[in-house]
């Protein structure tokens, strides 16, 4: 249906509606047969405006255009005298607003029940109608049981469905919905030459033989109608199970310990140091420095769990390396030492060591182009990007993801920010079956609580972009380790929906309220994997919620350590948390990424703790972001200094990495659409359930649907 600015044009006038089926070109042998037809007609359309003149409503008028089908192929006189052409099409234009949305929606409704009634298929009724802004039905709308692209060419899906039908309609019709592909973006469209072709026509015999055939192929028999409405039953199925989905495997926890790991780690990047100085001195290679800023390794094997400087440093060796190989074939490519400097635990020193290296870089002769590095979002770090900002040194941040790192021009990122991280979720949460009602059925939740740490720079800002788009008017929990009162004044009142909690046990209490008042609430935990076991310690033993289910979706924090098996022995925790990267093996994999699982587990093992969790690989990308940059200024100027690795930043890069495409164009400082993956926890391991954004940069890895039947549209990028 298309779409018009005149509401009367929702309903059909009778006398236009039979004039449209009698206007057929008449054969000059059966003009007096076509002349008693109009006849008929107008008494119809007569008796169709009772006197008033009003529009025929959707049910007369889908009952006039089935009525009319049926006796024109009554009897052979009729039928030969005005043989169905392919001009009888009729188009029922609606104004865009909620207005014409209904009437289409009623019209759909009533020529349903008139085929049912008059036991005619000769009318076939094709509604067309843009999708809404979320890509989906109106709320409240039924969804049909249609196709989507992901399942193999919309309309064509539909076709092989209404093949297997057959037999006379004994009660509404089930219609199908096919949703078409988007339109391709500008930049993507080909542009085709207009095309003329030859016209022809048909005598009367040849054009029924062949409508025939066509209808035939397409409907296999007659009560099967493509309509853009459906009956059937919502699906109520679980997200999650899926055993077709590639599954990130239990990992195996090194013999080693986490500072044994962390200085093979540091070995790696200080031999390929001395690959480069052997390099220049041999062949008088062109060699730069990039300094790497990183917290300090964990204390033990369980601290490992929420500690993200072995795989960070990993990442960045196995790029070193990469990079200079490429630099030992092409004489244009820059090699690259790493400078690995440890900013304490929490990256507690991180504003000290970048103000040595801001002195550093100041030093003639120093080589430094830039730094990597900043896994974690906190005040620190943020302090520590500034100086270097200052400082006028580029930067590339590797898991940061708090949209307030961003403070000047000279910091990129290669992970995607909180609001883009912020969007999926509450997307996700809001659209999908997530909430067990303990029957094995799921739904959509319909309320959310917000756990967050408001002096956390990640875990308050991610929190609140959260709450601000799931909507409902979420519920917050206020909570800081240590019981250090929280983000507000002393004597200062709560915000009205926000509750401070000075202990994980009253935080545990208050979440136990909150899913009994509402079952179908979910916790969005936006606080630390430290935190989250604490909390489950809790709820698990000591609140009135003892065995109740209970439904967590979380941020990137959580992924090593759910990865790893730590919330396995709950099985009244339905845990969903996000992640940079798909599981090693997934078919959605790039080359590239390929190549980096290889080179990962050689090196590290295949069943290593953090091979599917994305630290390494988003590490490995800022090293190729920041070669990438160099090794442009040094192909068009011959100079490989700090100012001109910047302005090939500036100017914008594309290229493929190991976590997605890095789609960093001009004024960017984070690539576009980047790759978000939700995983749910089960007992064999966390199975992606969702994943968003631009996997590689061919089309067809570029994921722009979600759900079952891929029925929703992800969350784009500006």
């Amino acid at each position: 249906m298309g779409a018009a600015q005149d509401p009367s044009a929702a309903a059909l006038h009778p006398a236009r509606l039979v004039r449209g089926l009698a206007a057929h070109q008449p054969w000059p042998h059966r003009r007096g047969v076509l002349r008693q037809r109009r006849a008929a007609g107008a008494r119809r359309a007569r008796a169709g405006r009772g006197g008033g003149g009003r529009p025929l409503g959707g049910a007369a008028a889908a009952r006039a255009a089935g009525g009319s089908a049926a006796r024109g192929a009554a009897g052979p006189d009729l039928a030969l005298a005005a043989p169905r052409r392919t001009r009888c099409v009729f188009l029922l234009e609606l104004p865009e607003d909620a207005a014409g949305a209904a009437a289409g929606e009623r019209f759909l409704e009533r020529y349903g029940e008139a085929a049912r009634d008059t036991r005619c298929a000769a009318v076939v009724v094709v509604a067309v109608a843009p999708a809404s802004p979320a890509g989906e039905p109106p709320e409240g709308a039924s969804r049909a049981d249609g196709v989507t692209e992901g399942e193999g060419g919309g309309l064509g899906r539909a076709a092989a469905r209404l093949r297997g039908a057959s037999g006379m309609p004994s009660r509404a019709p089930r219609p199908l919905r096919a949703a078409l592909p988007g339109p391709v973006p500008e930049a993507e469209a080909l542009d085709l030459d207009p095309v003329s072709p030859p016209a022809f026509r048909l005598g009367p015999a040849a054009e029924l033989a062949l409508t025939g055939a066509v209808v035939v192929s397409l409907l296999s028999a007659p009560g099967v109608w493509l309509v853009g409405r459906i009956t059937d039953e919502p699906d109520r199925g679980c997200l999650g199970g899926a055993s077709s989905e590639v599954v990130a495997g239990r990992p195996e926890l090194s013999a080693d310990s986490p500072r044994k790991q962390y200085e093979d780690a540091r070995r790696l990047i200080r031999e390929e140091n001395a690959r480069v100085d052997r390099e220049v001195a041999d062949h008088r290679g062109t060699a730069r420095t990039v300094v790497h800023i990183g917290s300090d390794v964990a204390a033990d094997q369980e601290g490992q769990r929420y500690n993200a400087a072995v795989p960070e440093l990993r990442g960045i060796a196995l790029a070193q390396r990469a990079l200079n190989d490429e630099a030992g074939n092409d004489s244009q490519k820059v090699w690259l030492r790493v400078d690995s400097r440890n900013a304490g635990d929490d990256f507690a020193g991180a504003p000290r060591i970048a103000r040595q290296v801001a002195e550093d870089a100041r030093e003639k002769g120093s080589g430094i182009i830039g730094v990597v590095g900043f896994s974690k979002s906190l005040k620190q770090t943020q302090e520590a990007v500034r100086i270097l900002g200052a400082a006028r040194i580029p930067v590339v941040g590797t898991t940061a993801t708090a949209d307030l790192m961003q403070v000047d021009g000279y910091y990129r990122r290669v992970a995607p920010t909180n609001s883009r991280e912020a969007a999926v979720e509450a997307d996700f949460a809001r659209r999908g079956n997530i909430m067990d009602d303990g029957s094995g059925s799921c739904s959509p939740a319909r309320a959310a609580v917000v756990v967050k740490d408001p002096r956390d720079l990640y875990s308050d800002e991610i929190g609140t972009l959260f709450a601000e788009r799931f909507g409902a008017r979420p519920f917050t929990l206020e909570y800081t380790p240590g019981g250090r009162g929280g983000g507000l004044a002393q004597g200062q009142p709560p915000k009205d929906g926000v509750a401070r909690k000075e202990s994980i046990g009253e935080l545990a209490d208050a979440v136990c309220e909150r899913i009994t008042a509402n079952p179908r609430t979910v916790v969005y935990w936006a606080s630390r994997a430290l935190q989250f076991s604490a909390f489950l310690d809790d709820f698990g033993d000591n609140t009135a919620c003892e065995g109740r289910k209970l439904t967590v979706l979380g941020g990137n924090d959580l992924t090593t350590a759910a990865l790893a098996g730590e919330y396995a022995d709950r099985p009244w925790l339905r845990l969903y948390h996000t992640v940079h990267v798909l599981p090693a093996g997934h078919p959605r994999l790039s080359d590239i990424a390929k190549k980096f699982n290889a080179d990962y587990a050689r090196d590290f093992g295949s069943h290593d703790l953090w091979r599917d969790d994305g630290r390494a690989a988003l590490a490995y990308d800022a090293m190729q972001l920041m070669a990438e940059a160099a090794n442009r200024a040094f192909r068009s100027t011959d100079n490989v200094e700090r100012s001109n690795v910047q302005i090939g930043l500036d100017n914008g890069i594309r290229k493929q990495g190991a976590s997605g495409y890095l789609d960093v164009g001009r004024g960017r400082s984070v690539p576009r659409d980047k790759p978000v993956v939700i995983l749910h926890h089960t007992d064999r391991g966390s199975e992606p359930v969702l994943y968003c954004g631009a996997f590689t940069q061919n089309p067809a890895g570029r994921i722009a649907h979600w759900g079952p039947r891929g029925k929703f549209s992800c969350p784009r990028d500006r």
